[in-house]
């Protein structure tokens, strides 16, 4: 438990020190910053394993070997971001703004699946990697949906028309 707790630590701070720069000196969205300093940090870490500057078994990487990331995220995570996305979203815009935002849903997500996954394949094969095209498809439909919590900020961020912005938002949820 007590490691668990340092860990706990150890993020929050990388959280707030990342958050000191991006206001100080980057001045990017919050979300984008966020991502950029996990890279970076996760870049140190297989860096520093690789140079022998701190052994595999860590501390960190032996606790974060006990979580099912993919339990906390989809049971624990998700939720939670699909309802401070909806929680702004006016049901009667919602229902107003319907027939667009379905035909952006399904037209937008059909499409960037088809992009991503002809990316992938290209990808796959230029590389030599043992990835059929349906596999391809499937990794293009997985990544193809908008982030509903991005789109949200960004809009807010933005100043758009509260239509516009319904119909994106109600977009991003649907996907």
């Amino acid at each position: 438990m007590e490691s668990v707790l340092i860990i706990f630590v150890i993020l929050v701070l990388i959280i707030v020190v990342s958050r000191i720069i991006n206001d100080k000196f980057l001045k990017i969205s919050d979300n984008i910053a966020l991502l950029i300093f996990s890279f970076c940090i996760s870049i140190g870490f297989v860096l520093a394993t690789k140079f022998n500057l701190i052994d595999e078994h860590f501390f960190i990487f032996s606790s974060l070997s006990k979580f099912r990331i993919d339990k906390i995220l989809l049971e624990g995570v998700l939720c939670f971001m699909l309802f401070a996305g909806a929680s702004n979203l006016q049901f009667s815009k919602l229902v107003s703004n319907f027939k667009s935002i379905s035909v952006l849903s399904l037209l937008t997500t059909t499409i960037n699946t088809g992009i991503y996954g002809l990316l992938f394949y290209g990808g796959a094969v230029l590389f030599n990697l043992p990835l059929n095209f349906i596999t391809c498809i499937l990794l293009g439909c997985i990544i193809s949906p908008t982030d509903p919590i991005a789109a949200t900020s960004i809009l807010n961020k933005l100043g758009l028309p509260k239509g516009i912005s319904s119909v994106i938002e109600g977009e991003s949820l649907f996907n």
